[in-house]
């Protein structure tokens, strides 16, 4: 297996997300109907060696952020990151969001991240029930306070499923399952979750109380 910084990704200049003067950068969550960063992106966006921009904040790796969810049910697919993902900082870690670095192979379409959403949900988890596979985009994370959210840009999105049976399949997940959201709300002020799925709870709690059955 090719080692992990050979990879070729997607990245993007800081300074052609946010504006030269970082007149955009934002902390935290920023809904897609205020700035179209994905546009912003399949613009400007390059293919780079990852080992050449692991740890420069002046580019940034755009990853898909997918949680998978159950609107009828109030149910969230939430997993343990195993412990030896490939991303150490985050090994061990609770997280509802599915993703990856965007690869060459996402590039098949004007849209490489929905690509790539795709490909990570398809490769990850095993649905027994009715999945749409619409990328429906709530927003964007940031996080510069850490090393790895300072290299990184989440897309957060959704894939919506009446499915009651949600498991990994063979990977990065040390084990998962769908629980019910306000379980997840608990773990997020009471264990080790990483920093972008607390992040992104209060937006996807929104969606879900805007599409109660």
């Amino acid at each position: 297996m090719a080692d992990k910084y050979d990879k070729i990704i997607l990245a993007v200049a800081r300074k052609h997300l946010f504006g030269e003067d970082n007149k955009d950068a934002f902390q935290g969550f920023k809904p897609s109907h205020e700035i179209d960063y994905n546009s912003r992106i399949n613009q400007n966006f390059q293919w780079m060696r990852r080992g050449d921009i692991e740890n420069n904040p002046d580019i940034k790796h755009p990853i898909g952020y997918t949680f998978i969810v159950n609107p009828e049910k109030g149910k969230v697919f939430v997993y343990q990151r195993a412990g030896a993902h490939n991303e150490s900082r985050l090994a061990g870690k609770w997280s509802g969001g599915i993703g990856g670095h965007i690869e060459q192979q996402d590039n098949s379409s004007n849209d490489p991240i929905k690509d790539s959403t795709l490909r990570e949900f398809d490769e990850e988890v095993k649905v027994i029930g009715e999945t749409k596979r619409q990328h429906h985009v709530l927003g964007y994370i940031n996080d510069d306070s850490n090393s790895v959210g300072e290299v990184h840009l989440g897309v957060l999105n959704l894939i919506l499923t009446n499915a009651t049976n949600v498991t990994p399949r063979q990977g990065e997940m040390a084990k998962g399952h769908l629980m019910d959201f306000f379980e997840l709300e608990k773990m997020c002020k009471a264990e080790n979750v990483e920093t972008w799925t607390s992040i992104a709870v209060p937006y996807i709690k929104e969606f879900l109380e805007n599409h109660k059955s």
